[in-house]
């Protein structure tokens, strides 16, 4: 009888375990958005944490499966990121558009929206551009590139992406203020900076909190990548030669904070595996790192 007992108390133990999984599991989905003429597809990847709303990462590819631009939004306790909850293109192909929510309910009020510029190859905050903040995720998209949103001035705003993007490329280099939050965030990125497309994301939502520990954490990942992964170069080149800041961002973190046969390394690759259309990066990577 006390073996049956205890069959059945494990049986019910195990069905728990199990189908807690099987409901985390389901709790991750991958959607889909082709843009309008068929060139570029937007994959907003969601995982749900318990009591939590889901975060998201979202990356954008070409048709030959090439990697255009790609933002994580997750956190480490899956309560202090954010989850994609509205996403379309707009008609003239031009821009994917999402529209974001904490997890865990910090800043519930703040609904950010941000989209990806297919001539610029890189994500844009609409909030900054507008200096405004969306309190609406229920963005409206009209024909060829324009957007509708509600924002916490208490006005209803229709703006031109084109237009935004222009006067927002003419001021993105401009000082702006690492806040407390952004800080976090930007620590915690630097453990997961991957690739270049992943540096290149990261430095697009926190250049401003480059300093300290954050920015040891970034060269730490930069000269990972030019000492273990330069088979990665050709992707550094292309993110360089499209944005000069990024190019002096990268140099400047081939430092003194990198241990010595690092960045020995470094200079190795870049001396010993450089092409020709590549000489001149890989020269500034050199005195960088023999500095």
């Amino acid at each position: 009888m006390r073996t049956r007992l205890l069959r059945a108390i494990a049986t019910v133990l195990l069905t728990g375990l199990f189908g807690g999984a099987q409901k985390q599991a389901d709790s991750s989905q991958i959607q889909k958005f082709s843009s309008p003429d068929g060139k570029i597809v937007a994959f907003v990847r969601s995982r749900k944490a318990p009591e939590a709303t889901s975060e998201s990462r979202v990356e954008l590819r070409s048709q030959n499966g090439r990697v255009l631009a790609r933002r994580n939004y997750g956190s480490e306790d899956g309560e202090h990121g954010y989850g994609a909850t509205k996403a379309a293109w707009t008609p003239d192909s031009q821009f994917f558009v999402y529209s974001l929510e904490s997890s865990g309910g910090h800043q519930a009020w703040h609904t950010p929206v941000q989209f990806f510029s297919r001539t610029e190859g890189r994500i844009i905050s609409l909030d900054d551009a507008l200096k405004d903040a969306v309190m609406n995720p229920q963005f409206v998209i009209s024909t060829p590139d324009r957007v509708t949103v509600e924002l916490f001035s208490k006005q209803t705003k229709t703006v031109s992406l084109h237009e935004l993007q222009r006067v927002e490329s003419l001021t993105k280099n401009g000082p702006k203020r690492c806040t407390i939050q952004e800080a976090m965030q930007a620590e915690e990125s630097t453990d997961h900076l991957n690739d270049w497309n992943d540096v290149y994301d990261s430095f697009g939502r926190f250049s401003q909190c480059d300093d300290g520990g954050i920015a040891e954490g970034y060269s730490d990942a930069v000269s990972k990548l030019l000492a273990d992964d330069w088979n990665q170069f050709p992707d550094l080149v292309r993110l360089a030669a499209t944005d000069r800041h990024f190019q002096s961002f990268v140099l400047r973190h081939v430092d003194e904070t990198i241990p010595a046969e690092r960045l020995k390394k470094v200079a190795q690759n870049a001396n010993r595996h450089c092409l020709a259309h590549t000489a001149r990066l890989c020269r500034l990577i050199i005195e960088a790192a023999l500095q």
